[in-house]
């Protein structure tokens, strides 16, 4: 996959701008205006003949896209695959309780076991288990996965007994990047691909490294400047970001790989909340969403994208 971006890859920047946001991610408040005159609306759902025109035929729906929880989508041809997870939702209790549910627990060793008969399936050995790190992740994300794992796991495997050399690209925005980080790391397919939007962290030190062990086709995580998602929970010895470097927008739209020298997650948070009123006692529809804010719509990655390629 050439990604970020390359000239010789503006095939469709419509339908490119619509595949990055069809998990439809956090959205401002209905009555919360947007000053920025770039922030325009992003299609959805993303219908058959738009990823038609991008020779991809949707194959699954993933979840139950009339009521609350984790939702996403399959769209493939013979050699290229998309499962896309859809990111948090301002009505979504479900969803919003999976974000907020930070506990760290036990992520088991999906990863393909050599030889075995049921390999996507097996865990790797108790020996094993007990004499390394703990695997850690993110509780409701974890849930959230396991909520629809059994559709996820069957999407991948159909497609890679009818394409073995398919790229699957994993994909999704906010909640919907951190289940295309689990989901890359159970199935650890050889031939598969990662790219997130604003993506929390989602585990510790150990499960950094298992996903790190597996780099596929590439792995690319995308920052829109000062996006706060991007910088919770908090680093530390208990959260850990996947990849660590990062492709991330400026102010002005512009591409460049960040090592993590951009800033702290305090300063970032910092800037994510600037502007906000002490009350809001005037009405949101008063108030301009904060730049910060705004920085995590996917409205706002699908046009710094598109202007890319």
């Amino acid at each position: 996959m050439n990604t970020p971006t390359s000239p010789g890859r503006r095939k469709n920047r419509s339908l490119t701008a619509q595949l990055w946001c069809v998990e439809h991610g956090p959205r401002m408040p209905p009555c919360w205006p947007m000053h920025d005159t770039e922030q325009r609306p992003c299609p959805f759902p993303i219908s058959p003949a738009d990823l038609g025109r991008g020779g991809l035929r949707l194959l699954n729906l993933i979840g139950d896209w009339k009521a609350p929880g984790t939702q996403g989508y399959f769209a493939a041809n013979d050699r290229f695959a998309f499962l896309s997870f859809r990111g948090t939702e301002v009505d979504d209790k479900v969803k919003q309780f999976d974000d907020i549910d930070i506990v760290l627990v036990h992520e088991p060793d999906y990863r393909p076991v050599p030889g075995h008969p049921q390999s996507f399936l097996a865990h790797l050995s108790l020996v094993e288990h007990l004499f390394s790190a703990p695997c850690l992740v993110h509780q409701g994300f974890q849930r959230a996965l396991n909520s629809v794992w059994d559709e996820v796991h069957s999407c991948v495997t159909t497609y890679r007994q009818n394409c073995p050399q398919g790229e699957v690209c994993f994909t999704g925005h906010s909640l919907g990047a951190a289940l295309a980080v689990l989901a890359f790391s159970r199935l650890a397919d050889p031939n598969a691909s990662l790219i997130t939007f604003g993506c929390p962290r989602a585990g510790n030190d150990a499960f950094q490294k298992r996903v790190l062990a597996n780099p596929g086709k590439g792995m690319f995580r995308y920052v829109n400047l000062n996006d706060p998602v991007a910088h919770v929970p908090l680093e530390s010895f208990l959260y850990r970001q996947v990849p660590a470097v990062s492709w991330r927008f400026d102010a002005k739209g512009n591409l460049a790989e960040d090592n993590g020298s951009f800033q702290g997650d305090e300063r970032a948070l910092a800037a994510s909340i600037k502007g906000l009123p002490q009350d809001f006692s005037d009405g949101m529809d008063k108030i301009d969403a904060p730049l910060g804010v705004v920085d995590h719509s996917p409205a706002r990655y699908c046009i710094r994208l598109w202007n890319c390629v």
